[in-house]
């Protein structure tokens, strides 16, 4: 469980920010949603604001997860971020 959890609310969307007290200077993202049309910087800007926050909490580190393969995972390329790991998930 994180220990801070801080939700984005902008009127395109919305992104999640959790931080745990074990490692307090990274951060993940979640829970990305654009809400008004995509394509038109709406993604990017909540992605922006949410690196602003961080950045100002003292992460040095922003992780996310994405499928591999995926379009969302080609977009945050796109926006700079790196794999730095790669999960298998176990059948059920």
């Amino acid at each position: 469980q994180p220990n801070e959890i801080i939700n984005i609310i902008l009127d395109n969307g919305h992104i999640s920010l959790h931080r745990y007290s074990d490692n307090p200077s990274e951060i993940i993202l979640s829970s990305l949603f654009v809400r008004k049309q995509r394509r038109n910087g709406n993604g990017i800007n909540l992605m922006l604001r949410a690196e602003q926050i961080a950045k100002g909490l003292g992460c040095v580190r922003v992780f996310l997860e994405a499928k591999k393969g995926s379009w969302q995972e080609k977009w945050y390329e796109r926006l700079g971020y790196n794999t730095v790991n790669v999960a298998k998930k176990e059948a059920d």
